[in-house]
């Protein structure tokens, strides 16, 4: 059982005497629900958002999944088999073409063969379908968050870790990632997102302002 994921009394700071940046945070999040983490700069939401996608754990406080409290061992085995994450580094793999990095995580879960015929169809939804060959240095900032975008859209997650997913996109790319998600979260998939611009997103969306 993967749901609920329930941050208890989550804070985090970055050195022993340092302020935290969390502070005392308590979050509930279920299946098929599209949570969205805003505020202004500095207030902990790409904190908060990897403490809840399982790339860091919290100073003090739990992170659950499931019921069961998160430990670094078992972090790494549910981030790998139910997560998918864009982040604003986009974490592409430089030396694997596009195609490679796209299909690479479902490998690692042995979907690789079911998934191949959706990589096609999200190569031309996402409008990189001439870019398959070409290694992220060969890509402009749109370019490569676009590829981040399919690649954790083809790995079928669980749940979706997403900081400012469509910052450098364009209105036409920003919506058809948009609908994706909202296919996703249909299926049950949880969406956690980071954003400094709510006016695109769809009314089931849940605001978290942290502050």
């Amino acid at each position: 059982m993967l749901f609920p994921i329930e941050c208890q009394d989550i804070s985090k700071h970055y050195t022993q005497n340092d302020r935290p940046v969390l502070n005392h945070v308590d979050l509930s999040i279920s299946a098929g629900q599209w949570l969205v983490l805003t505020g202004r700069s500095g207030v902990g939401k790409t904190s908060l958002l990897h403490i809840i996608g399982l790339l860091s754990l919290p100073s003090s406080g739990v992170i659950c999944v499931g019921g069961k409290p998160v430990t670094s061992i078992s972090s790494a085995h549910l981030r790998r088999q139910y997560y998918a994450h864009i982040l604003q580094d986009y974490t592409l793999v430089p030396h694997l073409t596009v195609f490679d990095n796209i299909v690479l995580p479902t490998l690692y879960r042995k979907q690789a063969g079911e998934q191949l015929i959706e990589s096609t169809l999200l190569f031309k939804q996402f409008n990189i379908d001439t870019l398959q060959h070409r290694y992220p240095d060969e890509l402009s900032g749109g370019q490569r968050q676009r590829v981040a975008i399919a690649r954790a859209l083809l790995s079928n997650p669980k749940v979706l870790i997403a900081d400012e997913p469509t910052s450098a996109l364009d209105s036409a790319s920003e919506q058809v990632v948009l609908e994706q998600f909202e296919q996703l979260r249909q299926r049950g998939v949880a969406i956690i997102m980071v954003s400094h611009h709510t006016e695109q997103l769809p009314k089931c969306a849940t605001i978290y302002a942290l502050s």
